[in-house]
């Protein structure tokens, strides 16, 4: 059921729900899929895999709010990167993904490098977490709903379990390239969501080796 309320937004009233993360990596399996992985160009070794196979762990469950809340506007927080200091070295892709993933990959990770079309130039690029996002407005403008607002961090998160991989939410990010890829094995939209439920915050900040990301918040 949903109804109008004074910004004009329509709120949904529907019963909260709690999304399921089966897609936790175990440490194990995470060091079983390559010897070496290959990212953006470089190797890592499996010491290096190894070392950030913990970053998989358990994921708390967190209310999900299929409605776009005033109180989400105070708090909102989005990974910041200081280009200076950010080496391109991918590690905030590996761990990215997985958290988040069953598989070690750039379409599983909320973060990834942009290469420059003429030049051997690389920008890592996440999710800005828009004021008034238009991929939110997008994902229920088809009936979706699987775009919903976290209501800890205020990061516009992707509920797997509703999503239908419609590429509507991509279509409708205000940037380019788009801060959300598709998984295409799973057919799931896939963004950053600043690690909701990771106690120690987003894991791209924890394990960036020269400390180039931080944790930005809105007013």
């Amino acid at each position: 059921m949903t109804a109008n309320s004074g910004n004009g937004l329509a709120k949904d009233t529907t019963t909260q729900v709690e999304p399921q993360n089966d897609n936790l990596v175990t440490r194990r399996s995470f060091v079983k899929v390559a010897a070496v992985c290959t990212v953006g160009g470089l190797a890592f070794s499996p010491s290096v895999m190894e070392s950030i196979a913990g970053v998989a762990g358990d994921v708390s469950s967190f209310d999900v709010l299929n409605l776009l809340p005033r109180s989400a506007m105070g708090h909102i927080a989005r990974v910041s990167i200081d280009e200076s200091a950010c080496a391109n070295c991918g590690m905030c892709i590996l761990v990215c993904a997985a958290t988040h993933g069953n598989e070690i990959g750039w379409s599983n990770s909320g973060i990834w490098l942009d290469r420059h079309p003429f030049q051997c130039v690389y920008v890592t690029v996440a999710c800005r977490q828009c004021n008034a996002p238009d991929c939110y407005f997008a994902c229920h403008a088809e009936g979706g709903g699987a775009i919903f607002i976290d209501a800890r961090t205020g990061a516009r998160a992707i509920d797997a379990s509703k999503c239908i991989g419609c590429g509507k939410c991509m279509e409708a990010c205000v940037f380019s390239p788009p801060r959300i890829t598709l998984d295409s094995e799973r057919n799931i939209a896939v963004k950053c969501d600043l690690c909701s439920g990771r106690p120690e915050g987003p894991a791209c900040m924890e394990f960036c080796p020269h400390q180039a990301l931080t944790l930005e918040r809105g007013a």
